[in-house]
């Protein structure tokens, strides 16, 4: 049976804002004319004592909905998506615990049912991670369509920095671009209370564990 998703038509960041301060996702708009929007997510930071699941998975919905707009695609320079999904059975986990519906609904989300026009996925995840964090993995793919698999990078940080170069990536990630500021600034334009505050809890290093 299909997943029915009982959101807003328009999703705005009234409705996202709890899951915003949680800091597991980070949005970096385009700098210039044919750069591309920036949509990561740090599984690490998931934790449903914040928020629910489904007000995460809205969040990322947002993003990628701005992205979507802020991209360029006559340039052929859709969204860029770096998952950061080191200690994602934790994440796993919190989605049982929450109820099947969540898992449905984050596996729709993953499948042709809400296409995406993404130039650039990537996965950065443990060499030898949790095997429960890799069939995870391993499913949210099988959802994709072989043109969107074609567009996965997979590997540790340093695939990451190789694929999108250090201009590219965001300094929390290895790279040099000042993501607390260009964050902050996109929550500004949202008019969300602390937005430096929020940027800079976002944008760490994940943590080892």
């Amino acid at each position: 049976s299909g997943v029915v998703f009982f959101w807003p038509l328009s999703i705005s960041a009234h409705h996202v804002e709890k899951a915003l301060r949680s800091g597991a996702n980070v949005y970096l708009p385009p700098r210039c004319v044919g750069d591309s929007p920036f949509v990561i997510f740090t599984a690490q930071k998931v934790d449903t004592s914040l928020c629910t699941m489904e007000e995460y998975q809205m969040l990322i919905m947002f993003m990628l909905e701005t992205a979507f707009r802020d991209s360029y695609p006559d340039q052929d320079r859709g969204v860029i998506l770096v998952l950061d999904v080191r200690h994602l059975s934790s994440v796993v986990w919190q989605a049982f615990i929450s109820g099947l519906s969540d898992m449905r609904r984050g596996v729709a989300m993953c499948s042709a049912a809400l296409p995406m026009k993404a130039s650039h996925v990537q996965l950065i995840q443990d060499e030898a991670g949790a095997r429960l964090a890799h069939f995870s993995v391993g499913l949210a793919l099988s959802k994709l369509s072989s043109k969107m698999r074609s567009r996965v990078n997979r590997g540790g940080p340093e695939a990451a920095l190789e694929a999108l170069g250090k201009e590219t990536l965001p300094d929390f990630l290895g790279g040099q671009r000042d993501s607390v500021l260009e964050f902050s600034e996109w929550l500004e334009q949202l008019q969300v209370a602390n937005p430096s505050q929020i940027a800079a809890s976002a944008c760490v290093a994940s943590a080892p564990r």
